[in-house]
């Protein structure tokens, strides 16, 4: 395991695919670094598969984390961790939980999920556990903050532990669908991912 996740005394996990990072996520993350002045560093979390996305659309774990790994360069405040790809296997958060806090019981873990994941966290393995555990970090838009408002009540209900933050950070019109699917017609990147991004896709002929 990454010596930061023994030595910090606050971060913020990024956990999800990353097929490819984009400009969008980035922002996401520094937005949530510059509203936590505690933050030791934000961990971009790459996961090998999940239960519920088995699908790689034609990319290796490798070109994933290479790409990551190149967003990420220049950020200081940004951190990559192998810790779910190393693990292999289906990816299940309270296992990665239980394994960070084994090695740092007191460390402060902020998790950034996206509004459809917190929809059904309650579903996920042992989800008590997490909510207990770390503080849940959402961006919410304005059109679908009443929806989210009332399942963090009834997340709350259900965990009287959990904390829920609502984060009203910047909006991207940016998905990884609509990367892959304009990198498959060799069209431009520019705008979408970072530049180092766009040309390791270009030059490794990705998502074609």
């Amino acid at each position: 395991m990454e010596e930061f996740f023994a030595t910090s005394k606050s971060v913020a996990i990024f956990g999800g695919s990353f097929n490819p990072i984009h400009i969008g996520h980035i922002g996401i993350a520094r937005f949530v670094y510059e509203s936590f002045p505690d933050l030791d560093h934000v961990i971009f979390l790459p996961n090998a598969k999940t239960y519920y996305k088995q699908s790689g659309h034609g990319v290796s774990d490798e070109d994933r984390l290479a790409m990551l790994k190149l967003a990420v360069r220049e950020l200081p405040w940004a951190s990559v961790s192998l810790l779910e790809m190393e693990r292999g296997g289906y990816t299940y958060t309270v296992d990665t939980l239980r394994e960070i806090l084994s090695v740092n019981p007191g460390l402060d873990i902020k998790f950034m999920i996206g509004a459809d994941s917190l929809m059904y966290i309650d579903s996920w393995r042992e989800a008590g556990e997490i909510l207990s555990s770390v503080e849940i970090l959402t961006a919410v838009r304005q059109t679908g903050a009443d929806v989210l408002l009332k399942k963090k009540a009834e997340l709350e209900a259900f965990c009287p532990n959990a904390r829920i933050t609502l984060l009203h950070t910047p909006e991207y019109e940016i998905s990884s669908t609509e990367i892959r699917n304009k990198a498959a017609c060799g069209e431009d990147l520019s705008g979408l991912v970072p530049a180092s991004v766009a040309d390791y896709i270009k030059t490794h002929e990705l998502y074609r």
